[in-house]
């Protein structure tokens, strides 16, 4: 199963040549950064102004109440980073280039450990490249993927050495820095619990005894989780009266069940009952009991888990994600040669990290980032295939041709020739991926921020759906509800916004009120600045107004 042993990881791990690719895989994504066209959105703007608040002594928060949705570690990283390149979003590119090269380390470390040392270095060299972790990260509306995915994958490759090697002491280790991946998204926690019956599962295939000092091994992998993440959780208890694990996650479930688009729109958005507050920020948003509803309901559970299948499978494996031509290859990776006991449970380690993908998040439906712990699996697998396909590529030279090498770069270069194929495939997928990205990203908010930045006074404050025109303007941010024209007013003049920015992308079809008045004009809105996106398929039109009352 292996091409090399153990006795190598200790010296490949810290390997020149691994440290090299670390490095190049850093440079990339920060050049590709610089090079492809960004715009701030959704919760990546939320996480940038968090931290720049938490650093500037404002408090953990971005909208002026104490943040409940989005945990502190990744806005802390930002808000570090901005000290250091005194803007926003390089210190977003900047985070994502450092973890994103790190990543590389305890994915290395893991594919040593199960399927040897020329899939693990092909396995790295593919998640330099991968398109979505390198490009496609960049649209997705978070940039917390990268110092999630390196957190959770050092926990788990310090996991697996604990149970692979007998280093009891790996385990506290494991459990913290898990806690550290929660502290970054709360997802993580969804893995605590599958690691822990994993070690059961592990220990049972292994046929020793259950023996104390392992109980006390994986209870100090369970403390030193929840003594990372206690402060967070009773932070939440403190501001919302009930003990949770996540301030969003009422409010994502209730999302789940509707089209994402038209109705979760309204979830979000829309006023609570009463009518002060979007759902967003109101405290009805804590109401209820989930895991009841869901035992209560169990039909539900089942109509979302297909409902959003369906959607996994066409857009997880397409171009710009996991392509499908690679499925071969993971395929073969995994059924070519038959599994040992051992390989057995290395196996199910890797499945158990997919099904908790699964069942954790298809019920709140399908959104790439989500699974995107997918994907250095996948890349593991995908590697080990084209290493496959390579050997029976030079045994097929060899018996069918009659043809004996007598030069070993010849051989080797049959046995990598597939894997050459995926890494040029990879690297011709970086810029489609981009472009069809850009190519459904709006750019209204930057440019409609800078614009408000030279030209509204300093306490000037603007009503937008997205707090990224909050960033680019350097201005106060006031949400955009979703409701009709009357109660929007009454929001606007609560909350003191004094200028409105709102974009047609999708208007009429989303935000039917607002589209009317923005199609035919009202006495409260003063239009005072347009752009107009011309690189998408249509063109969208950004839309600058001054709120003012009737009578000025």
């Amino acid at each position: 199963m292996k091409d090399l042993g153990h006795e190598a990881r200790p010296f490949y791990i810290f390997h020149p040549a691994l440290l090299a690719l670390v490095m190049a895989a850093t440079l990339l994504r920060l050049a590709l950064s610089l090079y492809f066209p960004r715009v701030l959105k959704m919760d990546e703007s939320a996480y940038l102004l968090l931290g720049h608040n938490l650093l500037a002594g404002n408090g953990y928060t971005y909208t002026g109440f104490p943040e409940l949705h989005f945990p502190p570690l990744h806005p802390l990283f930002l808000g570090l980073l901005s000290f250091v390149t005194t803007d926003l979003e390089m210190a977003g590119n900047l985070e994502n280039a450092i973890f994103g090269g790190l990543l590389l380390l305890p994915v290395f470390s893991i594919a040593l450990r199960i399927y040897g040392l020329q899939t693990a270095w092909l396995t790295i060299i593919l998640l330099v490249l991968f398109p979505p972790l390198t490009a496609g990260v960049l649209y997705w509306g978070s940039m917390s993927e990268a110092p999630f995915l390196f957190l959770l994958f050092l926990a788990f490759a310090l996991f697996l050495t604990a149970l692979d090697s007998e280093r009891r002491w790996m385990f506290p280790v494991a459990g913290g820095v898990l806690g550290l991946a929660y502290l970054t998204r709360e997802e993580a926690i969804a893995f605590f619990g599958a690691l822990l019956i994993f070690a059961l599962f592990w220990l049972w295939t292994d046929g020793k005894h259950l023996s104390r000092r392992v109980w006390h091994a994986l209870g100090l992998f369970a403390l030193s989780f929840l003594l990372v993440v206690a402060p967070y959780l009773w932070y939440l208890h403190f501001h919302t009266g009930q003990w949770m694990i996540s301030g969003k996650l009422r409010i994502s479930w209730n999302a789940g069940s509707t089209d994402k688009g038209k109705n979760g729109g309204r979830i979000y958005e829309g006023l609570d009952s009463s009518g002060v507050e979007i759902n967003w920020l109101s405290k009805e948003r804590f109401q209820g009991n989930l895991l009841s509803d869901v035992i209560a309901h169990p039909s539900d559970l089942v109509n979302r888990v297909f409902r959003h299948a369906g959607s996994l499978k066409e857009n997880l494996f397409s171009r710009t994600n996991f392509w499908w031509g690679l499925l071969p290859l993971v395929i073969l990776g995994l059924f070519k040669q038959s599994w040992s006991r051992q390989r057995l449970r290395y196996e199910a380690f890797l499945l158990t990290i997919i099904a908790v993908l699964l069942v954790a998040f298809l019920p709140f439906g399908f959104v790439v980032r989500y699974f995107a712990p997918a994907f250095p699996i996948l890349l593991m697998w995908t590697a080990r295939g084209a290493l496959e396909l390579g050997r029976w590529l030079q045994e097929t030279v060899i018996v069918a041709g009659g043809v004996s090498f007598s030069n070993r770069y010849v051989q080797a270069g049959l046995g990598w020739f597939p894997a050459g194929i995926a890494v040029v495939a990879l690297c011709l997928t970086i810029p489609v991926t981009a472009e069809r990205a850009i190519s459904g990203t709006p750019f209204g908010d930057k440019e409609a921020g800078r614009w408000l930045k030279t030209h509204i006074p300093d306490d000037g404050k603007v009503m937008a759906q997205d707090v990224a025109v909050a960033i680019y303007s350097g201005r106060g941010w006031v949400p955009s509800p979703n409701t009709d024209w009357i109660r929007f007013k009454e929001y606007a003049m609560t909350h003191g916004a004094r200028y409105l920015v709102v974009s047609d992308y999708l208007l009429e079809e989303y935000r039917p009120e607002l589209a009317s008045v923005v199609r035919n004009g009202a006495p409260e809105l003063e239009l005072i600045f347009t752009f107009e996106d011309t690189h998408l398929p249509q063109k969208i039109t950004t839309f600058i107004y001054r709120l003012v009352k009737p009578h000025e």
